[in-house]
Order: structure tokens, then C-alpha cells, then sequence
């Protein structure tokens, strides 16, 4: 059923953009509480990592779908393809921006990965399973990491913006979240 699979797309992407903003917001403070103060300096990566694994996400239902399809070379090919390309792309990355550089670059990876999963997956029929919601959650959350990390908000404004945004991700989400 159609319209069960977009609810329950619906409630994981709600989710999902609720755990992306904290995790943007109150990085510096998972990463102290956790380490002792020990690894402050990868804090700001913490939601990018969040972002690859929201890509991986994404990428499962295609995947799934190119298995059901045995198309086990494609994907071994385009596997190791883009793992060359990643390996380059991170050489890069850290070479130019240092640790971030890195970490940006292991997720235009794997975003190229998994996007090279949905076009050929829907070129072999798969139908559209919420592109659109999920690209938009995405970059939804990567856009208020990055007014975290050019603008600095302090504490008190980023309990103010994860209320108000989670007030509104909930507003949206409450028929089918509740029901």
C-alpha cells in the first residue's frame, strides 16, 4: 500500500530531521560529555557523519532493489569505481581542508554512490520511493549545520531553534505520528 509506505516515510523522515538538528546544534556538547573534553576539534564533523548515514539510508531501498534484480555486477563495478573516486576525493579533501575536507568528501561519495544505486534502479523500474521528501530533509538539516558552524550560535539560541524547529517537524507530522 502506497500510501503506508509514504506515512511511514513521513515518520522516519521526521525523525530523522529531528536527530539531524540536535546532532547539529549540540555536537560540541555529545562529543565533550562523551569524551571527557578529550575530542572537541571533531565535533564539527559529528553531523556530517550523521549525513553519510543518512545517505546510506536512502540509498537501502535501491540497493535492496537492484539485489531482488541480481544485478551484483553493477554494483560490484560501480563499487569499485567509486571507491577509487572516494579514495581520490578524500586524498584531496584532507590534502586541501584537513579533517573536514575528509569527512566531506567520504559524503559526496557515498551521496554519488547511492545515487548511482536510485538511477539505475529506477531505470530498471524500481518506482520513486520519496526522492524528493528525502532530498529536502537532507538538505534541511545540512543547511542548519551550516548556519551553525558560520554563525556560532550560542546555547541559548540553539535550544530556542531546536524547539521551535522541532515544534514545527512535529506540528507536521502529528496525523501520522499520533493516529
Amino acid at each position: 500500500n502506497t500510501e503506508v509506505l509514504k506515512s511511514n516515510l513521513y515518520k522516519w523522515l521526521g525523525l530523522a530531521a529531528l536527530g539531524g538538528i540536535f546532532i547539529d546544534l549540540f555536537s560540541g556538547e555529545i562529543v565533550n560529555i562523551l569524551s571527557h573534553g578529550k575530542f572537541m576539534e571533531a565535533a564539527p564533523l559529528v553531523p556530517l557523519w550523521y549525513l553519510i548515514i543518512f545517505s546510506y539510508g536512502f540509498g537501502t531501498t535501491y540497493l535492496q532493489f537492484l539485489f531482488v534484480k541480481k544485478k551484483s555486477v553493477y554494483m560490484t563495478v560501480s563499487g569499485v569505481f567509486i571507491g577509487l573516486f572516494s579514495i581520490l576525493l578524500v586524498a584531496v579533501g584532507v590534502w586541501k581542508f584537513g579533517m573536514i575536507g575528509a569527512v566531506s568528501a567520504a559524503l559526496l561519495a557515498n551521496f554519488i554512490t547511492q545515487l548511482s544505486f536510485m538511477v539505475y534502479a529506477r531505470k530498471l523500474g524500481c518506482p520513486s520511493v520519496g526522492e524528493r521528501a528525502i532530498f529536502l530533509t537532507a538538505a534541511f538539516v545540512f543547511i542548519i549545520y551550516l548556519l551553525n558552524l558560520l554563525l556560532g550560535f550560542d546555547f541559548i539560541a540553539r535550544i530556542a531553534i531546536f524547539l521551535v524547529l522541532a515544534s514545527v517537524i512535529i506540528y507536521r507530522n502529528k496525523n501520522s505520528w499520533f493516529l
